[in-house]
């Protein structure tokens, strides 16, 4: 699917703000509202757009903790630390990586003591590293 700047601008507004109006969007973009509704009805359709969100404030809801985990995993751990991950009302989200640690887990808890007890969980299936987000600067 050919992506053209307008489109582009379109991703860009929805991203934002999911719930844009399309009549609003149009006015961005300069096109009529059929016509942005029909581009995004394509990208939909090809896949570019595959899911529309929320963005959380997670320390309204009590997890006021966010961390960054790598892991090196001990051999032959991949399918029970992920099957542990799967269960953690905390993790975010996991991904693997290149490198000498094969798992970046991004997480939020309630408390460094709920993030602790996660960090001695992991340490069944590797060797993790953690780092505490401060803030965030972008």
């Amino acid at each position: 699917m050919n992506i053209d700047l307008i489109s582009r601008k379109i991703l860009e507004l929805l991203q934002a703000n999911a719930r844009a109006a399309v009549s609003e969007i149009s006015k961005e973009v300069g096109l009529t509202a059929p016509a942005v509704a029909e581009r995004i009805r394509r990208m939909e359709e090809a896949g570019v757009i595959r899911s529309y969100g929320v963005k959380l404030d997670y320390e309204q809801l009590g997890y006021a903790v966010q961390a960054f985990i790598t892991i090196r995993i001990y051999a032959n751990q991949n399918q029970r630390l992920i099957h542990f991950l799967k269960q953690q009302k905390e993790v975010q989200a996991c991904y693997a990586v290149t490198g000498r640690e094969g798992y970046y887990i991004e997480l939020r808890s309630a408390s460094l003591q709920e993030l602790e007890h996660i960090i001695a969980k992991l340490t069944e299936f590797g060797e993790p590293n953690t780092s505490i987000v401060l803030s965030q600067v972008i």
